[in-house]
C-alpha cells in the first residue's frame, strides 16, 4: 500500500517538470502534497505509520528510506534552488523540508473530520492550504521581502500566491 501511494506520489513529484522559479516549483509541490494529504489513503497510512510501524523493523526502514528520506529530499532541492536564487532567506534546506511536511500533516489531520479532532472542519481545504502557504512561504522568505510586506509593499518571493495579501 505504501509503494502504491506514498511512494508512488513521490515519483510523480520527483518526475514533475521543474519550469518557474523554485517559489513556483514550490507552491506547486505544496497544493500537490495538500491535495495527497486530505486523501483517505494517506490518512490511512499515516495511522498505520504512528500505531503500526515501530512493530515492523523492515517495513519501518523502508518507510524512511522511500518515503521520508526521498520526500525530504524532493523538497530540500527545490528549497536549495530558491536560497540560491535569492527568493528564499538562508535556511537550512532540510530542516525547512522537515517543518513544510509537519504543518502540512497537521493541518490536513485537524481539517480532517473523522479524526475525532476536527479543529479545522469548519474551514475548506482551500482556506486551510491558504494559510499554511501563507505562513510557510512567508517564513522562509528573505527578510526584506518580509520587512516590505509589513511595509505594504509586495514582495516578489510570494507575490505569485493564490490569496489576497491585505
Amino acid at each position: 500500500m505504501i509503494r502504491q501511494t506514498a511512494v508512488a506520489a513521490i515519483e510523480r513529484a520527483e518526475r514533475a517538470e521543474t519550469h518557474g522559479t523554485p517559489s513556483s516549483q514550490l507552491l506547486a509541490f505544496m497544493k500537490g502534497y495538500w491535495a495527497f494529504v486530505r486523501t483517505p489513503v494517506f490518512i490511512t497510512i499515516y495511522r498505520l505509520v504512528l500505531a503500526e510501524l515501530h512493530q515492523f523493523p523492515d517495513l519501518a526502514k523502508f518507510y524512511a528510506i522511500e518515503v521520508v528520506a526521498r520526500g525530504q529530499k524532493l523538497i530540500s532541492g527545490i528549497i536549495r534552488r530558491g536560497i540560491d536564487a535569492g527568493e528564499f532567506r538562508d535556511i537550512d534546506p532540510m530542516v525547512a523540508a522537515r517543518m513544510l511536511v509537519a504543518l502540512t500533516v497537521m493541518n490536513g489531520i485537524w481539517r480532517d473530520e473523522h479524526t475525532g479532532v476536527p479543529l479545522l472542519a469548519h474551514k475548506t481545504d482551500e482556506e486551510v492550504f491558504n494559510e499554511l502557504a501563507q505562513f510557510y512561504l512567508y517564513s522562509i522568505a528573505p527578510s526584506e521581502g518580509a520587512f516590505a510586506q509589513a511595509d505594504g509593499a509586495p514582495s516578489e518571493a510570494v507575490s505569485f500566491l493564490p490569496f489576497n495579501n491585505d
